[in-house]
């Protein structure tokens, strides 16, 4: 493979240094890829005695109709991500070449940026399956094409009527997308270490031109960053709790949790309670206490929870496919959104950490409907003043004149006035 790479990339140079035509520049690539299938013969394989072979995105290159769907050029039509802050799906640029990848790439001829999705499934869930994906470079209209960017998982609805609508997959976007806008106000109230973060994924949608499919050949491919690691799902949607601590969590037990030193219960003993047992955080914690949390922090109108996905010290919780319970009942998050009822049955198991102590969160769900201070206008008014009458004691029918008010000094403290723009959590 090495002597591959040095081979590309001394014809490469010898192209730049000739200043060949370009179509001529073309006609040495496409002998070139055909030399490269030759010698390479097929695609690395990632077998197993339980699974057949199958195509890794982690080798050099990729052909069209072998285990893979190219989509290149013209064939990929947008690559799009949800915007929390403006509600609506965004275009965004192609993920950066890997720096690996660039010493090799003919030089000299812009190729044509796309995806590849691969035609066999390796994993499925409640409503979808799943397939290998990446980004990659085709240099001959789309026959093959270099892999440049990281290992992607695609994620396809298992449900035919929803094949075409674009709805479904914006529905999960802003899910995930709102999900994560919470994790970072909760992990912004935490502030604990890396270790104790939480992230959701970021998600994109890729557009393709495949004439196989309905809707005029237009296909939206789900695609978001394949997670490495044990996979782990903490809670569910019906208030279920996984048991047990995360196999690789033991090892914060005792060398990080003196980092989190913050999140014992009692930092600040008094007088008195020397002797009590002080409550220490865990990191198994942080998921329970998250789904806690967005209840609060909504004021009862969201929870999330279906918390799954990986954990690492340096990374924290990398999380995706999160359940958004919606109070007002009306399915606005997908199937899987069980309304007032996911938020009860998560209550019913939830057993209050030192974190949620930490964070001063109330036991049991918060409800939407609790009576909320009165406006203004409801408070009881100061009565009107009194009509003015002359006094009849005093000859000119003036009213006594009565000691000039003396206004007080103002306060020399000065009023703080906080927003939700500023470094403060209002809630």
């Amino acid at each position: 493979m090495a002597a591959i790479e040095e081979g590309l990339e001394s014809l490469s140079n010898d192209m730049a240094k000739l200043g060949m035509a370009q179509q001529e520049k073309l006609d040495l690539v496409q002998k070139n890829l055909n030399d490269l299938r030759l010698r390479m013969g097929s695609l690395t394989t990632n077998a197993s005695p339980e699974k057949p072979a199958q195509p890794s995105p982690s080798s050099s290159y990729i052909e069209n109709g072998v285990d893979w769907d190219l989509y290149c050029g013209s064939k990929c039509v947008s690559k799009m991500r949800y915007n929390v802050d403006k509600s609506v799906m965004e275009d965004v640029d192609f993920m950066a070449i890997k720096p690996s990848m660039k010493t090799f790439l003919p030089k000299g001829i812009k190729g044509e940026r796309g995806v590849a999705h691969a035609t066999w499934t390796f994993a499925n869930g409640a409503e979808r399956v799943v397939h290998q994906c990446t980004e990659v470079v085709s240099y001959d209209g789309g026959e093959m094409a270099f892999c440049v960017g990281p290992s992607l998982v695609a994620k396809q609805t298992i449900h035919n009527e929803y094949m075409g609508d674009g709805k479904f997959h914006k529905t999960f976007c802003r899910t995930q997308g709102e999900a994560e806008q919470l994790a970072v106000m909760f992990n912004r109230r935490l502030a604990g270490g890396k270790e104790w973060q939480l992230h959701f994924l970021p998600c994109f949608l890729y557009t393709v031109r495949d004439p196989r499919y309905g809707n005029y050949g237009l296909v939206d491919i789900l695609v978001e960053q394949e997670l490495e690691g044990k996979f782990t799902k903490w809670n569910n949607n019906a208030g279920g709790v996984a048991k047990g601590m995360h196999p690789h969590m033991s090892q914060m037990k005792d060398s990080t949790v003196l980092g989190l030193g913050a999140i014992n219960e009692d930092d600040e003993e008094e007088e008195g309670s020397g002797d009590e047992e002080r409550e220490v955080a865990e990191s198994e914690h942080v998921p329970q206490c998250f789904s806690h949390f967005t209840n609060a922090v909504t004021d009862g109108h969201k929870l999330v929870c279906d918390i799954q996905g990986v954990w690492n010290v340096e990374d924290g919780f990398l999380l995706t496919d999160p359940v958004i319970h919606h109070h007002s009942n009306t399915k606005r998050n997908g199937a899987t959104d069980k309304g007032s009822a996911g938020m009860t049955n998560f209550f019913e198991t939830h057993k209050c950490n030192p974190l949620c102590r930490r964070l001063g969160l109330k036991p049991g769900l918060w409800s939407p409907d609790a009576p909320t201070p009165p406006k203004a206008s409801s408070l009881p008014q100061r009565p009107p003043p009194k009509a003015y009458t002359p006094d009849a004691t005093h000859p000119t029918g003036n009213p006594t004149p009565k000691k000039a008010h003396t206004p007080q000094k103002a306060s020399a403290t000065p009023t703080r006035t906080l927003s939700l723009n500023s470094d403060w959590d209002v809630v």
